[in-house]
């Protein structure tokens, strides 16, 4: 009988390291299909990139020329224009210099599809970055929503967790959104866990709706950053904390 027991404690050894060993090479495996998804789609970027400058010169040779912020926006423009011509859900790419995050964005007809699929509409279990299906794919909401895995290697918004550190702001304080209308840049002013019930997804708000929210930062902020006094062209930052809550980034629109 102890034999017995014993050879099935092994067989359930066996298995559950058998079991162990493919999570994690699929675990690699996944890793190694974002990354080589992220390259390709650089790369359709850098050869956008190599034939930009002869299209700006023809377009400043008979318009005239533009001053920098209008050549920044005119180049985002065209350059969102060429990748969703490529990949049709594209609307925006997303900056944090100072991470790892530098990634398309995408809409789609729900909140639930992009969870577990690529900018091509593949499968893929790291997801991609998407938009609120609430949300104007122009930026122009009150509030506007990205969602984001963390995903523990690095991939997606796990960088956003770096905002747990009041230092970390000072490397990484600005969020660079660039959509069909240009280049817009985004000043991070609040870092927190938030709960579900707590009204971070909303697109837009009643005044006494803001003052709420806005007494709620002061308490749950974990940097120290002065709140903007108009609660308008917010981008939140949504990815999960590693619990039933949600880890919340925050940053207002500069105006150029």
């Amino acid at each position: 009988m102890r034999k017995i027991i014993l050879r099935g404690i092994q067989v359930v050894l066996v298995i559950a390291l058998i079991i162990s060993g493919y999570k994690i090479y699929k675990y690699r495996e996944n890793n190694q299909e974002f990354d080589m998804k992220n390259e390709e789609i650089q790369r359709t970027m850098e050869k956008w990139e190599d034939e930009y400058p002869q299209s700006l010169e023809r377009k400043n040779s008979a318009e005239g020329e533009v001053n920098d912020q209008e050549a920044i926006n005119e180049k985002e423009r065209l350059k969102i224009k060429y990748l969703k011509q490529q990949y049709p859900d594209i609307i925006g790419w997303i900056r944090i210099p100072g991470t790892s995050i530098d990634l398309p964005i995408v809409q789609g007809r729900d909140n639930v599809f992009y969870l577990n699929h690529d900018y091509k509409g593949n499968y893929d279990p790291f997801g991609t970055v998407f938009m609120e299906i609430a949300n104007q794919p122009d930026f122009s909401d009150q509030n506007t929503i990205l969602y984001g895995h963390n995903v523990r290697s690095g991939k997606v918004f796990h960088d956003l967790h770096q905002y747990k550190d009041q230092d970390f702001l000072s490397k990484a304080p600005i969020i660079e959104i660039s959509y069909l209308n240009g280049l817009y840049r985004y000043k991070i002013f609040a870092a927190y866990r938030a709960d579900l019930q707590d009204q971070f997804r909303k697109t837009s708000y009643k005044e006494k709706d803001i003052k709420d929210y806005l007494l709620l930062l002061e308490k749950k902020n974990l940097i120290n950053e002065e709140t903007p006094e108009k609660w308008d062209k917010i981008l939140t930052l949504q990815t999960c904390s590693g619990d039933e809550n949600r880890w919340v980034v925050h940053g207002v629109k500069i105006d150029e």
